[in-house]
């Protein structure tokens, strides 16, 4: 873990995208919660198959995890949970048909836009009347899923993640990544070894150099591999070896010295003896350029739909588009105009699925500010996957935020208190996402968008 610690701190960079915003790349910081190789994110309760399919598979590879499944969940596991995600190599996240997946699908949206190593089990909704959670979902219901998930492909195409649609191919899939991980991992350990043990030996040959001639004897070496090896004594055959050693490197008498270069393949002969008799084999050597090439990289050349760097719009206005919400028309839009801005009204151009097409997702590229309303008189969670993707690719978000009422009623449905709950803990987890990204939240439409306003005249 602390390897990899200092890998993210010495690997901190301003880069464009590939949505085109320059940002500063946020190094995650690692707790000190136990670390686990795989988080295994998505759907919980009532699934299984965490029980069922993946932790038996990780258990017989030997694979550490993290199970964020809980009977009764609370706002105090965010926490918890994000540092097991921050130290996690591998987000497995599996999107089922069994739950809404308003959590699942806002996080794995986040760590898509931010580029993290998730691997993705996604099945779509059969239709209205299906049961969740032991109730049937109705038409406007399984409409608003259905147009998130369109969105979530949307997402998952942009980043091009691969997607399974068996839990168990997704575990295959996590394997071989945590495999590649360990060889990557390993290698950076052995790198690091070797410069200690290059150092340690630099120490013992010039501590016994006293003339700093840059030469040392056989006794001097045998002193070395004392200091070395924290021996007091050494036997007479090493010492005969030693000598044996010196002879083939120089034909010189027994009396004559050595340079730093010498002793290191000295000592290196001698090791590799002890190994030969010791184990009777000696391991396969990685062959470095092999090992490398092995390793693939993606393609993140990032591609710009503003090649000069302009921004073209002041305000994105983001947010569900349903005729029942009036707030860019009421709010936004007057306000925007008295300030002599440009917004972007996605009402105007999203079609009837609300599936993103490529005009608005040039808009919000060439936005200088992307405002997301999550009103509490819609499930709103549409507009809380876009936004937690465009808070990972790190594009100067502002959040509204507002709880859905106890009692609540949207279009024609009355929601359920599940239902509630379900969409409220995703606001719950975008405001947590948001406040760790310092992205502004409010709870007023009013008070975003002056903010907004704000930020685009400064």
């Amino acid at each position: 873990m602390k390897l990899k610690k200092a890998y993210q701190e010495n690997n901190q960079s301003n880069y464009q995208n590939k949505d085109g915003f320059s940002k500063n790349k946020r190094i995650r910081k690692m707790s000190n919660t136990p670390f686990k190789e795989v988080f295994l994110g998505g759907s919980c309760n009532p699934t299984t198959w965490r029980r069922d399919v993946a932790i038996p598979i990780l258990e017989k590879c030997d694979i550490s995890f993290y199970n964020p499944q809980v009977t009764d969940w609370s706002p105090e596991l965010i926490e918890l949970e994000h540092q097991a995600k921050e130290n996690a190599l591998i987000l497995l996240y599996v999107i089922d048909t069994e739950t809404r997946n308003v959590v699942s699908l806002i996080e794995t949206s986040h760590f898509l836009g931010n580029r993290r190593n998730v691997i993705i089990v996604l099945n779509s909704y059969q239709g209205p009347g299906q049961i969740i959670g032991c109730e049937k979902i109705t038409l406007e219901e399984f409409h608003d899923l259905n147009t998130s998930l369109v969105l979530f492909q949307q997402l998952i195409e942009r980043r091009k993640v691969s997607v399974f649609s068996d839990v168990i191919e997704g575990m295959n899939k996590s394997i071989e990544e945590i495999k590649n991980s360990h060889k990557l991992i390993h290698w950076f350990l052995l790198m690091i070894i070797f410069f200690f043990i290059y150092r340690k030996m630099k120490e013992a040959f010039e501590s016994l150099d006293t003339e700093k001639c840059g030469l040392i004897s056989s006794k001097d070496i045998c002193k070395a591999l004392r200091l070395l090896t924290q021996k007091r004594s050494q036997s007479a055959e090493l010492r005969k070896n030693i000598l044996q050693k010196i002879d083939a490197h120089q034909s010189k008498s027994k009396s004559m010295k050595v340079n730093f270069e010498q002793f290191c393949k000295i000592v290196s002969e001698l090791n590799l003896n002890c190994d030969k008799k010791n184990n009777g084999n000696i391991e396969k050597r990685t062959n470095c350029k092999n090992f490398f090439r092995s390793l693939s990289t993606p393609d993140d050349k990032p591609t710009f739909i503003n090649e000069e760097g302009i921004h073209l719009i002041d305000i994105y206005l983001g947010g569900d588009c349903y005729q029942y919400l009036n707030w860019r028309q009421k709010v936004a839009i007057p306000m925007i105009r008295n300030a002599c801005l440009t917004f972007y009204n996605p009402e105007n151009e999203r079609n009837t699925n609300q599936k993103l097409l490529f005009s608005e997702f040039a808009a919000i590229n060439n936005s200088n500010v992307l405002l997301f309303v999550i009103s509490n008189s819609s499930r709103s969670l549409f507009a809380m996957i876009l936004a937690a993707y465009y808070i990972g690719v790190g594009a100067d978000v502002i959040l509204c935020i507002q709880n859905l009422p106890e009692h609540c009623i949207i279009g024609s449905d009355k929601l359920s208190q599940q239902a509630v709950k379900d969409y409220n803990r995703g606001r719950h987890y975008l405001t947590d996402i948001a406040r760790r990204g310092n992205v502004p939240i409010f709870e007023s439409v009013p008070d975003a968008v002056k903010f907004a306003i704000n930020k685009c005249i400064k």
